[in-house]
């Protein structure tokens, strides 16, 4: 072989090792980006049940709001 070759070849080698050094880093990026991801949708999940939870109790509100007094029970009406 050539010295060009030699050159070559040892250019190519740095640039292949220079790839693979930056595949492994973009792998370990995405990774922590998936788990962040998870995290991100179980957040999500458990804000949305919070909210079904607080719609709920705003009816349940609402409802006894609307109650007359006559019809409460002797305990509801201690209560208030």
């Amino acid at each position: 072989m050539s010295a060009t070759g030699l050159i070559l070849d040892g250019v190519l080698m740095l640039l292949l090792i220079g790839a693979v050094a930056f595949g492994i880093r973009l792998e370990r990026k995405l990774a922590a980006l998936r788990n962040g991801q998870a995290e991100f949708a179980k957040a999500v999940s458990e804000l949305n049940a919070a909210a079904g939870k607080a719609e709920n109790a705003l009816m349940a509100l609402k409802s006894a709001g609307r109650t007359p007094i006559c019809c409460m029970t002797a305990s509801s009406r201690d209560a208030s």
